[in-house]
């Protein structure tokens, strides 16, 4: 099987993970969808241009970041069986406040707004399925906020470590630092602390 089609599978496993659906719907979602190969350092969205795309990574790791007074400030990371998008900019189709870059070499499938919004007319089970999407996505995204505001940078450091340390093995420290809010050096200081 090639990758694309081990792709399709993934988002239909996913799709069905989430929800009821309509089997005779799956066809016309899925042919919706596009592949794109993309390198590492390869920039999928700029701040300022409109997202387009609504992405499936088969592999892959992403990085969404912003400016701050000149400082490249990381947002969130995005790794495969998590669907992503700049949110506000797709689902208004308004310029994007960030940016997304690929650390890593990745593979996706991706829909297109147009192509979305056409299944949100023709398919009931697209229209469950973009609803627990964005319910996802705002939850986490409550849940990182809430997180910043209540935990110290060391706390989240734990979490990561409990909860995803794929994002240790994968991601560059000075952006996990630039994640949690801190410098390099505290990050080094946090790490050698835990040991």
């Amino acid at each position: 099987m090639d990758w694309e089609a081990e792709a399709r599978a993934s988002l239909r496993a996913y799709f069905v993970e989430k929800g009821e659906w309509v089997k005779e719907e799956w066809p016309r979602i899925i042919a919706a969808f596009q592949p794109r190969e993309v390198a590492r350092g390869e920039t999928l969205l700029r701040e300022g241009e409109v997202a387009d795309f609504l992405w499936w990574p088969h592999t892959g790791l992403f990085r969404f970041f912003f400016f701050l007074d000149g400082e490249d400030k990381t947002k969130y990371f995005a790794f495969e069986r998590f669907p992503f998008t700049s949110t506000q900019s797709y689902a208004n189709q308004v310029p994007a406040r960030e940016n997304i870059v690929a650390l890593e070499a990745g593979l996706l499938i991706g829909i297109k707004f147009a192509d979305s919004d056409r299944l949100l007319v023709e398919c009931p089970s697209w229209v469950r399925f973009v609803r627990g999407l964005l319910s996802e996505v705002q939850t986490g995204i409550d849940e990182l906020l809430l997180e910043a505001q209540f935990q110290t940078a060391e706390q989240r450091y734990r979490d990561l470590l409990d909860n995803n340390p794929r994002f240790l093995q994968r991601i560059p420290l000075k952006y996990i630092a630039s994640y949690l809010g801190i410098t390099p050096e505290s990050l080094s200081r946090i790490r050698k602390k835990l040991l």
